[in-house]
């Protein structure tokens, strides 16, 4: 519970309390920051040796958006219970509810695109390698209408609803939009 030290413009790590009375965070000798704990018990956020973010929990007990060290986003809760948006190495994930109501992210792994919906219930679009908005089918098997390359709005044939239509090299998670 007590502050940790940190590493001054000098080199030498020293103590303090800022403004508030909360503890700051420090850098060890490493280069790399090391996690401590304010005087509330709280934990901060800080970054690992390898430079990949990890996991803490803020004062209001809700969980704040982190990277993994698999490059792959992980889902997160906010004070209201919605699911908040975070970013990927990409710079383009968007955060949605599975069936549950819990969190899910929805880019894989594999690099692939997952359909998914928002938080309005509606199904979003997603944009391909060729920069044309591709169907896909929601999960109450109503299809949303997209924009083609030409800007105007497209209907979607019957035929092209199923992701299992396209080709899995035109799933895109870095042209990803809620729509």
């Amino acid at each position: 519970g007590a502050c940790r030290p940190y590493r001054a413009l000098s080199g030498a790590c020293r103590p303090y309390r800022g403004l508030s009375g909360a503890c700051r965070p420090y850098r060890g000798l490493s280069g790399a920051c090391r996690p401590y704990r304010g005087l509330s018990g709280a934990c901060r956020p800080y970054l690992g040796l390898s430079g990949a973010c990890r996991p803490y929990r803020g004062l209001s007990g809700a969980c704040r958006p982190y990277r993994a060290l698999s490059g792959a986003c992980r889902p997160y809760r906010g004070l209201s219970g919605a699911c908040r948006p975070y970013r990927g190495l990409s710079g383009a994930c968007r955060p949605y509810r599975g069936l549950s109501g819990a969190c899910r992210p929805y880019r894989a792994l594999s690099g692939a695109c997952r359909p998914y919906r928002g938080l309005s219930g509606a199904c979003r679009p997603y944009r391909g390698l060729s920069g044309a908005c591709r169907p896909y089918r929601g999960l109450s098997g109503t299809c949303t209408p997209y924009r083609g390359l030409s800007g105007s709005l497209q209907t979607v044939p019957r035929a092209e609803w199923s992701l299992h239509t396209l080709p899995r090299a035109e799933w895109k998670p870095a042209d990803l939009t809620e729509g």
